[in-house]
């Protein structure tokens, strides 16, 4: 995982956000590359098929103090060569809004909890009914809430960020 920024790209100010974004995508190019290599050198390998990246900037709109993520195309798509294929892997380029499954979350760039929400939704109800289904003791009960389903419906929650209509929306069940 990367996170790309112009602090280390060296522009002049007459660099348009074209100009930019392009150093930016040969950087992330670069540290791709050079990342599956070391992978390749010490025997592991990428799953390619689980890379992915976003090519978005900021739009701030200071009267409002929000921020909007905006698409910013590259005039190519980044790739990585694998030393043991013939031909480049072309990464896939994520909409700032799609969310995208990360180290237990399911987070977009935009903060936009909706997915992870749909999701932690359909579980927590898919749990509910198992529990109530199950005939556990009110001890195994405590235990499997505690253990199993708060910690799967909590731990994603608080990545993300939701309006309050949104919440308001929401129909117990």
């Amino acid at each position: 995982m990367q996170f790309l920024n112009s602090a280390g790209i060296s522009a002049s100010q007459d660099c348009t956000i074209q100009e930019a974004t392009e150093k930016l995508k040969e950087v992330a190019q670069r540290n791709s590359q050079t990342w599956n290599d070391i992978q390749w050198t010490s025997g592991g390998q990428i799953n390619l098929g689980k890379c992915y990246y976003y090519s978005f900037r900021h739009k701030v709109n200071y009267k409002t103090n929000k921020t909007q993520c905006l698409n910013a195309p590259l005039s190519s798509p980044i790739t990585i060569s694998p030393k043991d294929m013939n031909s480049p892997i072309t990464l896939a380029n994520v909409d700032s809004s799609e969310g995208r499954h990360t180290l237990g979350a399911i987070i977009a760039l935009d903060s936009d909890g909706r997915h992870q929400l749909h999701v932690s939704l359909l579980k927590a109800k898919e749990l509910r009914g198992k529990l109530v289904n199950a005939g556990l003791s009110q001890m195994a009960q405590w235990l499997a809430v505690t253990m199993v389903v708060e910690p799967a419906i909590t731990y994603p929650m608080v990545t993300c960020t939701f309006p309050l209509k949104i919440f308001i929306q929401l129909t117990p069940y």
